[in-house]
């Protein structure tokens, strides 16, 4: 169990050790199927595996380091934590992500994969770096838009072609030296959360998340007075959309609301936001699009958590709800 900044940079150090251990590594390239992931790992020989392991740990280094320094704080993985400007290294065990094909990639890190080739007609979704004892893997997660092709006055591990892939001064494929996330033991730490996001499919996990929002709320008697706000949300919605209402189902907001909080919180604070209450119920709306932000501000953290949740106080820095 991960609970403060001390045991995460304890696990991340753990996962440096094994890596540094009596370990092989391959390079899996994701491709995102109709049918399904399909992966596939790039053959190469021991020089290229080393320059892997240095990626993989000197990585973990760097999230130790910044850690240790107080640069960068640990939060747990949430689309809260995704919305804030701070530096963070997100967390999260493997349980608690959505349940989909590519999340179980990570469940079963030592699963083997066919042999596969690069083509520049077909890049891949993203990659992952495995490395691996025979008994248990970490797995080091890249963005696909950083593997590219090779550029002299680029940084990285150029790799040649020749029936077997090598490093080599030349032209052609370039690995970044760096990851978007890491995957160890049943946890994971992510720097890049909005790429992960994207990686591993969780805008289904927050469509269906959100959809259950505007559900409850509209059960409570706080309704929309444009019916299209939930067709344009759910199937039309940008990602930053979806994942506030993610949060707002996450902090459980719908749980607590009723007609009277919300017209109350957008009097007190007067937000662009209009209102009818008629029959127990109340109709939001909005006169234009960039109103929807003060719409989700009503339902989300900016003021409905302070406002709404018994026996919480709202954490202004980031936002959470904090317990006594």
């Amino acid at each position: 169990m991960i609970t403060n900044q001390d045991d995460a940079a304890d696990k991340l150090k753990e996962a440096r050790e094994f890596v540094d251990g009596n370990t092989s590594t391959e390079y899996l390239l994701v491709h995102k199927r109709e049918s399904g992931p399909e992966i596939g790992a790039l053959e190469f020989r021991k020089p290229v595996q080393n320059e892997f392991e240095k990626v993989v740990s000197g990585t973990l280094t760097d999230f130790i380091d910044k850690i240790r320094d107080g640069t960068i704080s640990v939060r747990d993985l949430s689309t809260g934590n995704s919305l804030s400007d701070e530096s963070f290294i997100q967390y999260a065990s493997v349980e608690e992500l959505p349940d989909t094909e590519m999340f179980r990639a990570l469940a079963f890190p030592t699963r083997e994969y066919p042999e596969t080739k690069y083509d520049k007609d077909d890049p891949p979704d993203f990659q992952l770096i495995r490395t691996s004892d025979g008994d248990k893997a970490l797995i080091g997660i890249q963005n696909h838009q950083s593997l590219r092709t090779y550029d002299s006055s680029q940084s990285g591990i150029p790799l040649m072609d020749n029936g077997v892939y090598t490093k080599f001064e030349g032209d052609l494929l370039i690995v970044p030296e760096s990851l978007n996330a890491v995957y160890y033991d049943g946890h994971v730490f992510v720097r890049t959360p909005k790429s992960f996001e994207k990686m591993f499919e969780m805008r289904e996990e927050y469509e269906q998340k959100a959809e259950s929002v505007i559900n409850s709320f509209e059960a409570a008697g706080i309704q929309f007075a444009d019916k299209k706000v939930k067709e344009e949300w759910l199937a039309e919605g940008e990602i930053r959309i979806l994942r506030k209402l993610y949060s707002v189902h996450e902090n459980e907001i719908p749980k607590y609301a009723t007609p009277k909080d919300i017209s109350r919180i957008i009097d007190k604070y007067d937000v662009g936001v209009t209102y009818q209450r008629k029959n127990g119920h109340i109709e939001l709306d909005i006169d234009e699009y960039t109103d929807v932000w003060e719409l989700l501000r009503v339902l989300n953290s900016d003021y409905a958590e302070a406002e709404l949740i018994p026996d919480a106080k709202l954490e202004i820095e980031s936002k959470r709800v904090l317990n006594d």
